[in-house]
């Protein structure tokens, strides 16, 4: 599993410039005089979406980066997590309410209680 090899791939990062910081289930990276920041989690619900990645343009840089649909999964499940800080959980709540307003299917993938806050506008 990609997960298991983040130490590993922490030290070959740094060996390149890069600098990094170790959290208990993250590794951020961010290349030398870039604004672009790559965060690698050991969250195994992540793992699929590296399937369905999309090249996209990141800060002129070309990379693989998760779908729409994974990206509000994603922000699905730290929004439901009563484990992170409220401002957390807030921010996450607005970037959802952001990605509902330019693609309204994506409510589907959301709770019962932020579908009806946004039926409510």
């Amino acid at each position: 599993m990609v997960s298991t090899s983040l130490g590993e791939l922490s030290t070959y990062l740094r060996e390149q410039g890069f600098k990094t910081d170790e959290h208990p289930h993250s590794v951020d990276a961010q290349a030398p005089a870039s604004d672009l920041r790559i965060q690698f989690t050991t969250d195994e619900r992540y793992q699929a979406f590296l399937g369905r990645s999309v090249e996209a343009k990141v800060l002129g840089v070309a990379v693989r980066v998760a779908c729409v649909e994974d990206i509000a999964r994603g922000k699905v499940w730290a929004y439901s997590d009563p484990q992170m800080r409220l401002s957390k959980r807030r921010k996450d709540e607005l970037d959802l309410i952001r990605l509902a307003e330019r693609y309204p299917d994506l409510r589907l993938l959301y709770p019962r209680e932020l579908r009806e806050q946004l039926d409510r506008g």
